[in-house]
């Protein structure tokens, strides 16, 4: 039993560092319930969050309203549509490896370039239940007293991953990348005790989003 659960731990670790085979994904966009019927566009743009745009798609088709765009980089986008004489809403969306990658759309004839809506977003960052302090306690219950004087020894670094709706870690990215194989491995193996975390949310229902923590914040230095 015992050489059971390290197989399976060793698979799910393989999993965090591993399980993302490209850094690139396909996505749907699939209009809401209420949408006005869209057979193309002009213009979709993936803009971030500093409004600095990362890619451009011109001229494209939809098949029974839906919008499939493949090779997406993983990343966090304001994606914004343009169509002579519709309206849309924007799409806050997150794109990762374990993320649903499909999104909604709303369109509508009704408003002119000069009486266009304004779309409002409360946005709420992935939380661990208790804080930091529950964070930290989970994350080394499962590492050894030697692991634990290698991550105290390293050099400061930032860890970032995915949290999905459905609060799995996707995509762990390391700052500075060129720490060690090592410290990375004994990261993750720690992360991957961390269960209490809370899903980010939009506008009230639960997003894929991003987390980042340093390491003196994840050791509780």
């Amino acid at each position: 039993m015992t050489k059971l659960i390290l197989v399976i731990l060793i698979l799910s670790l393989a999993s965090i560092l591993y399980g993302q085979d490209s850094r690139q994904k396909t996505i749907i966009i699939t209009p809401k319930a209420n949408s006005t019927t869209v057979f193309s566009l002009d213009t979709i743009y993936f803009k971030s969050e500093n409004n600095r745009i990362i890619k451009v798609l011109f001229n494209i088709s939809t098949k029974d309203s839906f919008i499939t765009i493949q090779e997406v980089p993983h990343g966090k986008y304001y994606i914004e549509f343009s169509c002579k004489g519709m309206s849309f809403e924007p799409i806050l969306a997150t794109v990762c490896s374990k993320c649903k990658n499909q999104f909604e759309y709303f369109a509508d004839s009704a408003f002119s370039l000069q009486n266009q809506p304004i779309w409002t977003y409360i946005t709420e960052s992935p939380r661990y239940i208790g804080g930091n302090i529950n964070l930290t306690k989970d994350f080394k219950k499962i590492l050894s007293i030697a692991e634990l004087k290698k991550l105290k020894k390293s050099p400061e670094f930032k860890v970032s991953f995915y949290l999905t709706s459905s609060c799995e870690i996707s995509d762990v990215i390391y700052t500075p990348d060129n720490i060690s194989y090592n410290i990375k491995e004994i990261i993750t193996k720690g992360l991957y005790c961390t269960k209490r975390w809370v899903a980010g949310k939009i506008n009230g229902n639960p997003s894929d989003e991003m987390f980042s923590i340093y390491k003196s914040e994840l050791l509780n230095d």
